[in-house]
């Protein structure tokens, strides 16, 4: 390694961080964890394989995934937080397990390794427990206020991809009788999630449906509210003016728009589908997930365009560190590292100090580059650093 990433990459893993975006599961679940049941509830999962109990299924699972960014980066979690150096393997597998599990028979474990090998300060935890409610520690975590289940409000057994309603998930005894008493509840949802601490609406609907959120009047949208005659096209004009009441509310509450940009149905899902709807709200702060993977550069024309859009790299290194490193090199050469963060999105402290690694060597990486090239020096390298790992965030979410 050359000596400037290796001390960039000092600073960086010194560094404290406000880590945006995490689905840190309840303390229940990060007690008496096994090393299978980590690989379960990890982004290696997604990719379709299971380790088997054999020792050629264990094998051949780790030769499949080695060079995959989601398993490189959770193993470096794993060798860091159980002290080991040898690769996950069939020979490794029971001592990892071992270890595993001695880490997590003690409860506190979980958050002593959020803060002190990841270096977070505070985590901005994105559950599915009902609205705005926090299920864990609340000295290091706030939560982000979900919002897609809204859009599903049209009727009784429509839900969002994660099952929710928002008759449930609110507690409300009924639906409100009309489309505008539907969009008074929605907004007070919003102002009283605030109250308990909410510091973002959070958007992943992405997975339900493209991004575009075309202008629609009062009129068109109450036509897919409740109606058992409306069209698919009525709910669309529904979900529509509900999610732009939304932004409006995010903007009138001060609270950023977090949105899920990139994977996921993948049928306009590009963060450039938001175009026109962020010229819109131009009060509104809408923080770009995921570097819209693998349609990145429309993050870097967004946030180039628009100053009410922040960048954030979240899951971005656990996908491709390459690509995280592409799109960090082209937004620090378009707009303020202010307006730039990072999250884990992750859920169990194994994975999320894993994508802590990612990061730190992604920035380590980058910025090496530039100071090579004499595009920047140290000390500039030292405050981009600081601004993507906390000062970005502390500005966007007032934290």
């Amino acid at each position: 390694m050359k000596d400037t990433y290796r001390k960039l990459l000092a600073e960086c893993e010194g560094a404290r961080a406000v880590n945006t975006h995490c689905h840190h599961l309840p303390d229940g679940f990060q007690q008496g964890q096994t090393l299978d049941i980590l690989l379960e509830n990890s982004y290696a999962a997604w990719n379709g394989l299971t380790p088997g109990r054999t020792s050629e299924s264990r094998d051949d699972y780790c030769r499949q995934l080695r060079a995959t960014a989601s398993f490189h980066w959770l193993e470096k979690g794993l060798q860091r937080l159980c002290g080991m150096d040898a690769p996950l393997c069939s020979a490794t597998w029971d001592a990892y397990d071992a270890k595993v599990r001695a880490l997590t028979a003690d409860a506190g474990f979980h958050l002593r390794a959020l803060r002190e090998d990841c270096g977070y300060d505070r985590v901005i935890l994105d559950s599915l427990a009902p609205c705005g409610r926090q299920e864990t520690d609340e000295t290091l975590f706030v939560p982000t206020y979900r919002v897609n289940m809204f859009l599903f409000g049209y009727g009784n057994d429509a839900k969002d991809h994660n099952g929710r309603h928002p008759l449930a998930c609110c507690g409300w005894d009924r639906m409100p009788g009309s489309y505008p008493e539907f969009l008074a509840a929605v907004r007070n949802e919003i102002r009283m999630a605030k109250d308990r601490g909410a510091v973002a609406l959070k958007s992943a609907l992405a997975y339900d449906r493209g991004q575009r959120f075309l202008p629609v009047s009062p009129e068109q949208a109450a036509a897919g509210y409740r109606n058992p005659e409306a069209s698919p096209e009525d709910v669309i004009r529904f979900q529509d003016g509900v999610f732009r009441e939304i932004c409006a509310a995010a903007g009138e509450t001060g609270l950023p728009l977090q949105v899920h940009t990139g994977l996921g149905l993948l049928k306009d899902s590009a963060a450039m589908q938001l175009r026109d709807l962020i010229a819109d709200y131009p009060g509104t702060r809408f923080v770009l997930f995921h570097g819209s993977f693998p349609w990145t550069q429309d993050v870097v024309a967004l946030t180039r365009t628009f100053q009410n859009v922040y960048a954030d790299l979240c899951w971005l290194p656990l996908l491709s560190a390459a690509a995280c490193e592409s799109l960090l090199r082209e937004l620090l050469e378009s707009v303020t590292p202010l307006r730039l963060a990072w999250g884990c999105d992750t859920w169990h402290s194994f994975e999320s100090l894993g994508a802590r690694m990612a990061m730190n060597h992604v920035l380590a990486k980058t910025l090496s580059g530039l100071i090579d090239e004499g595009r920047i020096d140290p000390a500039q390298a030292e405050y981009v650093i600081g601004c993507v790992l906390k000062e970005g965030a502390k500005r966007c979410y007032g934290l």
